[in-house]
């Protein structure tokens, strides 16, 4: 796989698959595809965003920065060597550090269990 950005770390995405089936209690079946891909970087640390004044704060667990061309989607969850996260939050980073389109920046939640 050719990629635009020279360094890179190997991490699974678990993409979030919801299914025909429904539960007993209506709800639709939801289950993770997993696929290898490559992000330019990531980083773990508690950050709270402020979404206007202190009530809007949302806190994430980390950071990572796929290209956009994985797909990386909201709810979808990635495994890197410290752990299980799911993508809370995704905007692309088309300003970032390389000035190279095609750079996603997407919060993430630790998974529990």
């Amino acid at each position: 796989m050719t990629s635009w950005f020279e360094r890179e770390v190997e991490a699974t995405l678990h993409r979030r698959v919801v299914g025909e089936q429904r539960d007993d209690r209506g709800r639709a079946v939801t289950s993770f595809v997993d696929e290898r891909i490559r992000v330019w970087a990531y980083y773990l640390a508690e950050i709270a965003v402020d979404l206007g004044g202190h009530v809007g704060r949302v806190r994430f667990d980390g950071t990572i920065y796929p290209a956009t061309s994985t797909g990386v989607r909201v709810r979808d969850e990635i495994t890197v060597p410290q752990g299980r996260f799911r993508v809370e939050h995704i905007t692309d980073w088309d300003n970032n550090p390389l000035w190279r389109p095609g750079l996603a920046d997407a919060k993430l939640r630790k998974v529990d269990g």
